[in-house]
């Protein structure tokens, strides 16, 4: 269980790095423009929704509450719409990122709250955290009229602070995996 644990941490964590990545790349670059951020966002988003529906099914072999299927078939929506209309979407882009980190952020919630039933207040940053991620896309939702470039840049620090927050959070569920393994065995 642990090496599953493990793997799942671990593509957890890289996809925030990727995403801090693309956050960097558009907070110094906010002159790209919207089609190509548009293609970047549905790349992403693709490969983010195979990535929660290989977490969801790798995680129910080990019994952690993570709701992966729904997310990740609309992240791999979102993607391939994105993909195939880029100049269109890229004005929806704020929803679509709002609502992919708010979906994403009530999962991470989900989990800190189990796993708060088992261990107590050592799980109170963790909700905290997922509070920030919510809070983060509904920043994102309220802003979609901005400019172009502010809204690259606005998107690129988001992406930043949720990858962040995100990594964190795997580092310490990764932590307490022997408190993960009691909840299942119970």
């Amino acid at each position: 269980m642990k090496e599953i644990f493990n793997k799942i941490t671990f593509t957890s964590i890289t996809m925030s790095i990727i995403l801090m990545i693309i956050g960097f790349i558009l907070v110094v670059y906010p002159g790209m423009s919207l089609n190509v951020f548009g293609i970047l966002a549905g790349i992403y988003l693709i490969v983010e929704g195979i990535h929660l529906i290989f977490l969801d099914i790798t995680s129910r072999s080990i019994l952690i509450p993570v709701d992966g299927i729904i997310p990740g078939v609309l992240s791999i929506i979102f993607g391939c719409i994105v993909l195939s209309m880029p100049e269109v979407v890229s004005s929806f882009i704020t929803i679509i990122i709002g609502t992919w980190i708010i979906v994403t952020s009530i999962n991470s919630m989900r989990l800190a709250i189990s796993l708060a039933n088992v261990k107590g207040q050592g799980y109170i940053l963790l909700i905290i955290l997922s509070v920030l991620e919510i809070i983060l896309g509904i920043l994102v939702l309220l802003n979609p009229n901005i400019t172009s470039l502010s809204v690259i840049t606005f998107i690129g620090m988001m992406l930043i602070i949720y990858s962040i927050i995100n990594i964190i959070e795997m580092i310490m569920f990764k932590k307490d995996v022997k408190d993960i393994e009691k909840i299942i065995k119970k």
